[in-house]
C-alpha cells in the first residue's frame, strides 16, 4: 500500500484520535524523509529510529517517545494482520524509556 494512501485509509476508520495523530506524524515524517521509499513495507528500523530521534531533538520526553513507539508498533501490528506488510521494523526499535 502506498504510504500516502495510508493517511486517507486510517481517517476512514474509527480509531482513537491519539493513534491516528501518531500514525499521521509517522507517515508524514517517512514521506518527507523517505529516501526513495514509496511503499510502507520499505520503511526500516533505521527510519523509525531516526523518526524517534527527531522527536527527541524537538524535546519529547522519554515517556512520550515510548508512547510514540508503542503506537508505531500497534500500527505495524495492524498492517501485518491486514497483510499490508510481512515484517515489523518497529519490534527491533527502542527508546530510553523502554
Amino acid at each position: 500500500m502506498p504510504i500516502r494512501s495510508l493517511s486517507i485509509f486510517f481517517v476512514a476508520k474509527d480509531l482513537a484520535l491519539q493513534f491516528l495523530l501518531m500514525v499521521k506524524i509517522l507517515i508524514n515524517y517517512v514521506v518527507s524523509w523517505k529516501n526513495g521509499k514509496e511503499q510502507i513495507h520499505d520503511v526500516t528500523k533505521d527510519d523509525i529510529q531516526a523518526f524517534l530521534g527527531k522527536l527527541a531533538e524537538r524535546g519529547y520526553t522519554p515517556k512520550s517517545l515510548s508512547r510514540k513507539l508503542n503506537s508505531t508498533r500497534t500500527f505495524y501490528r495492524f498492517l501485518k494482520v491486514s497483510e499490508y506488510v510481512t515484517d515489523d521494523p518497529s519490534l527491533s526499535c527502542f527508546t530510553s524509556a523502554v
